[in-house]
């Protein structure tokens, strides 16, 4: 008997991977540590809040490995609660060169 049709399987299971590439995971590892940077006022700031070597910091940043999942979780707790409190704007937004804010 032979296996299901192509069509029988989702997309992603045909394509071997899961809801989201590795490539989209490590950028948003990578975003949510750039974020904590920016809040802490820097890497080396964030690195003793964490209590985190700041060679795997900017790892991290890089893009070169991604904190365990216990770490990340931390950084996302404190991107929280660094934006409740509300001590710096949000993320700058990119625009179009030449477009003024807000349109």
């Amino acid at each position: 008997m032979a296996g299901p049709a192509a069509t029988d399987v989702p997309l992603f299971a045909r394509r071997g991977q899961g809801a989201c590439s590795r490539a989209t995971r490590v950028d948003t590892y990578r975003a949510a540590v750039a974020r904590a940077v920016e809040l802490a006022g820097g890497v080396r700031t964030l690195s003793q809040r964490l209590r985190v070597p700041l060679a795997d910091l900017m790892r991290w940043i890089q893009g070169e490995a991604r904190p365990p999942r216990g770490m990340f979780l931390q950084i996302v707790d404190f991107i929280a609660e660094e934006s409740r409190r509300g001590r710096l704007p949000p993320p700058q937004e990119k625009r179009k060169p030449g477009k003024p804010p807000g349109s």
